[in-house]
């Protein structure tokens, strides 16, 4: 008998590359307030949810109202910039797992925006359900995810929940499903593996996980 029947993905920076696409936006802001660069590593070892902290940390927000700038402008932004790839072997694995499990996607994104971004790499077919947020002040995706098993009635226990983040970790551990985090994304190695979760580098290493 299997372990899990859901497999639920987060999008940003595990099934979808767009680490690369975050820094340049940070940076035009960063070069915007005078503050020094950033880089990618430097990114992955500061970044941290809800984004408001990492703008606070770069000296971007002083106060709450500071964030309110950044949030709204940000979505256009990611929208008009460069395409951006999906995880290597992400296709490849998908295939494989959805002939066995079933697969949800979720994301901090607006619905909206993920839908859109799903339909442009032709990867919603891979999924039951896409859950996006329908808040703009949405810092977390514990609420989305809580709903969604809810609403299914799923045993958290039959969840393995694949991401890239502690924030994702947390989600995880609030359900009470398993967690496997993935280190090509928003959050380095070093910062991961303070989960005590299994850390992987590459998707075709999920396999040995379920």
């Amino acid at each position: 008998m299997q372990k899990y029947t859901w497999l639920i993905f987060d999008f940003n920076g595990t099934i979808y590359n767009d680490l690369p696409l975050s820094v340049k936006i940070a940076n035009y802001y960063l070069k915007q307030a005078h503050k020094p660069l950033t880089n990618v590593e430097e990114y992955r070892q500061e970044f941290e949810f809800p984004a408001i902290n990492y703008y606070r940390k770069k000296g971007l927000v002083i106060k709450d109202s500071d964030f309110d700038y950044y949030k709204n402008d940000y979505p256009h932004r990611y929208l008009q910039n460069e395409t951006i790839s999906l995880a290597p072997h992400a296709i490849e694995v998908l295939t494989e797992l959805k002939k066995t499990y079933h697969l949800a996607l979720i994301s901090i994104l607006n619905e909206e925006i993920l839908q859109s971004q799903c339909a442009q790499f032709g990867i919603a077919a891979y999924f039951e359900q896409i859950l996006g947020q329908n808040n703009v002040d949405s810092a977390s995706k514990l609420e989305t995810a809580q709903r969604f098993v809810q609403e299914r009635k799923l045993n958290p226990k039959e969840i393995l929940f694949i991401g890239d983040t502690m924030h994702d970790y947390e989600v995880a551990h609030n359900l009470g499903s398993a967690c496997l985090l993935y280190d090509q994304g928003y959050q380095s190695h070093q910062i991961l593996e303070t989960s005590g979760c299994s850390v992987i580098s590459d998707f075709k290493e999920i396999k040995k996980y379920l």
